[in-house]
C-alpha cells in the first residue's frame, strides 16, 4: 500500500493527481461463526485480519483524504451480535451486502458504496466553500505537489525497496499483457513462467491477461 501511495504522489499527468482512499468493503467472514472462521484464532490477530486500519493509518500519515463504507456499516451489522450480523432480516446484514464469502458486494452493496462516496464528496465540497480562513500555514502545504516533490520518509519501506519500486532505480521493461495482439511482442521477454497462461476469459474474448 505504501508503495502505491508514494508512486501516485510522484505521478504527473502532467500535473499532480488528486488521490483519496476509499475503503469500499471488508472481509465479512472474519466475524463469521465457525466453520467460516476461527474466533479463538482471530481474537489474537491485529484488527482480526482487517486491513482497513492500516490503510487509514498510511493515508493519514501521507495526508490523503479517507472515505469508508465499512466504518459505519460494520458496527450496525454486528450491533446485536455475530449471529444477527449474518441474519438476512437485518437491513445491514453482511449476507445481504456480500455476494460471496469474501468481500465482493452485490448490486445493493454497490449502490451503498456509490451513495457513501457521493455523500462524502458533497460534504467535503460544503466544507471547502464554507471556510472563511484563507490563511494557510507553510506546514499545511502539499509538498508532494511541488515541481520538485518532497515525500515524507518511508514508514515501512527499506532504502532498497524505495529505489526499486518507487523511484524506478533499477533495470526493468514494461510488458502489456492486456493487449490482444501483445503476445508476439513480449513472449520472448518472459524468461520463466510456471503455471501462467495468456488468454481472455470474458465472453467477448477481448480482455486479455496473464
Amino acid at each position: 500500500n505504501e508503495i502505491l501511495l508514494r508512486r501516485l504522489l510522484l505521478l504527473r499527468k502532467p500535473d499532480p493527481v488528486a488521490i483519496i482512499t476509499f475503503n469500499a468493503d471488508y472481509i465479512g467472514r472474519t466475524w463469521a461463526p465457525k466453520p467460516y472462521s476461527d474466533p479463538d484464532k482471530d481474537r489474537k490477530t491485529t484488527f482480526r485480519n482487517n486491513q482497513e486500519p492500516l490503510k487509514f493509518w498510511l493515508s493519514s500519515m501521507y495526508e490523503i483524504p479517507m472515505i469508508s463504507a465499512s466504518t459505519w456499516m460494520l458496527p450496525f451489522a454486528g450491533k446485536k451480535g455475530t449471529n444477527w450480523q449474518f441474519n438476512r432480516n437485518n437491513s445491514y446484514s453482511t449476507s445481504l451486502f456480500h455476494a460471496d464469502k469474501c468481500c465482493h458486494p452485490k448490486r445493493g452493496g454497490h449502490l451503498i458504496l456509490s451513495l457513501v462516496l457521493a455523500y462524502c464528496l458533497l460534504e467535503e465540497e460544503k466544507n471547502m466553500f464554507s471556510s472563511s480562513n484563507d490563511v494557510i500555514l507553510d506546514i499545511e502545504q502539499d509538498f508532494s505537489a511541488a515541481v520538485d516533490p518532497i515525500l515524507r520518509d518511508p514508514m515501512y519501506l527499506s532504502e532498497d525497496e524505495e529505489r526499486m519500486y518507487v523511484r524506478h532505480d533499477s533495470v526493468s521493461q514494461l510488458l502489456d499483457f492486456t493487449d490482444p495482439s501483445g503476445h508476439e511482442k513480449w513472449k520472448n521477454q518472459v524468461c520463466e513462467n510456471d503455471g501462467w497462461n495468456w488468454f481472455a476469459d470474458n465472453r467477448e474474448k477481448d480482455k486479455f491477461g496473464l
